[in-house]
């Protein structure tokens, strides 16, 4: 999705964060390289890891800003990028033995502070797309992309078992159900116990039940329900609302994409 261009001028909403930011982008980071991310789910499986910080300037955390800005995530502390760099011997102790999770809107400010941070040895990952990937998931990348077209159980069996294989490999993984694969979604009389493609294959409501269990991204194409005669709300609570242009942007940035219709 785009940004507003409210979201575009407040990347840096104050003179003294501007010029810290200036002083890093023309090489910041003592040439490090780019600061690892990680979704959400990826947070949410073991959020005890990180120590979570919104490096957003006090009217944004607050939701007040001038975009209509979401507020900071409950379990935050709240360092501008400001206090975050120019106090971080007076802040660190606080995530001592923790990896340090930064985040702003769409990650900009947060991946400039990361890099730096990481320069002086900080142990540090960012939130990736910031509070926009974490409210909107069709915005995210990721390492591998699998769109599933087909109701076709030798089909549906090896796009599961090949997300579930990615995912236990450390990737972050995306399933897509598209055409009329959105069926196999269905809160109710949505994969039949028989579907099983059998040995050495687990089945199908199987595989599902464990991707979802293990907090993959699932999504379902928007269009495509539509057209199967669903809505969202008839689909299990795991699936996020996707459309086209996001598959093929997707598609584009994964390390590995497949297909299987």
């Amino acid at each position: 999705q785009g940004l507003r261009p409210t979201e575009q001028k407040k990347m840096c909403s104050t003179s003294s964060t501007i010029e810290l930011l200036k002083g890093m982008s023309g090489g910041g980071g003592g040439g490090v390289a780019a600061v690892p991310s990680i979704t959400r789910l990826q947070y949410e499986r073991e959020p005890d890891k990180f120590f979570l910080v919104d490096v957003r300037e006090a009217d944004e955390q607050a939701g007040a800003g001038p975009g209509g800005d979401h507020p900071a995530l409950p379990a935050s502390v709240n360092h501008n990028v400001g206090t975050l760099l120019g106090k971080l011997d007076e802040v660190q102790a606080a995530w001592e033995g923790k990896t340090l999770l930064l985040y702003c809107n769409i990650g900009y400010r947060a991946g400039i502070a990361a890099r730096e941070l990481a320069a002086r040895g900080v142990d540090v990952k960012t939130l990736q797309k910031g509070l926009l990937g974490w409210h909107n998931p069709a915005a995210l990348s990721f390492d591998q992309l699998v769109v599933v077209c087909t109701v076709d159980v030798e089909k549906v069996t090896l796009a599961l078992s090949v997300a579930m294989a990615s995912h236990n490999k450390g990737d972050s993984v995306a399933v897509v159900f598209m055409g009329h694969a959105p069926t196999l979604l269905k809160r109710e009389g949505g994969v039949p116990e028989d579907m099983w493609a059998g040995e050495p294959f687990k089945p199908v409501h199987v595989l599902l039940a464990k991707l979802r269990s293990e907090r993959v991204y699932l999504f379902g194409c928007g269009s495509c329900v539509r057209n199967c005669g669903l809505t969202f709300d008839h689909l299990v609570p795991e699936i996020s609302k996707i459309q086209a242009p996001d598959v093929v942007r997707m598609s584009q940035e994964a390390k590995g994409h497949m297909q299987f219709s």
